[in-house]
């Protein structure tokens, strides 16, 4: 994670992964790719949500000492579009749900499968977050080196402000 306070990366340690991302309701797991190999999958009684027939699936760590006891996911038959994760604690508790919204590739540019909105509401503190992508490119290259420690500490505030422009890239409330 780069930390702009003091111009330096530092390694996002697997116990911080389980902690807020920039204290919303959504972890810095939760946010990354769904790696297979690192969960058991069982196949669950096919449900409807919001009017559309999914499939649920329990995800379950290899692991013990995620920030989960399970997920169930639920994705839609006909798209194979991810509608809704729950997320459980110890003890089978609900802890969050996750639903994903407005796939429209309208709102697009390229071949995107991510939702523009994903509403993250956590359950014990009885708050949510609301993600929404402004504009999403799929099929845009970059260079790996973009994405190293030493690039990101390199970059001038000229560079990020270029960068930023020629993506429409935003940042506020």
């Amino acid at each position: 994670i780069y930390l702009p306070s003091v111009g330096k990366s530092r390694p996002l340690i697997a116990a911080a992964q389980a902690t807020p991302f920039l204290g919303s309701d959504f972890n810095y797991v939760d946010l990354i790719n769904e790696i297979p190999s690192t969960q058991k999958y069982n196949r669950r009684d096919d449900v409807t949500i919001r009017e559309m027939d999914c499939y649920a699936i329990r995800a379950l760590p290899r692991e013990e000492g995620g920030p989960y006891l399970h997920r169930d996911l639920f994705i839609e038959k006909e798209t194979y579009r991810l509608v809704r994760i729950d997320y459980y604690e110890v003890g089978d508790k609900p802890l969050k749900t996750l639903n994903c919204y407005d796939y429209d590739p309208t709102l697009i540019h390229g071949n995107s499968t991510r939702p523009h909105r994903a509403v993250m509401t956590h359950a014990t503190k009885g708050t949510e977050t609301i993600f929404t992508v402004i504009v999403g490119r799929e099929d845009e290259t970059f260079a790996s080196s973009m994405f190293t420690p030493a690039f990101v500490e390199a970059w001038s505030p000229e560079e990020i402000n270029d960068f930023m422009f020629r993506f429409e890239l935003r940042v506020g409330p």
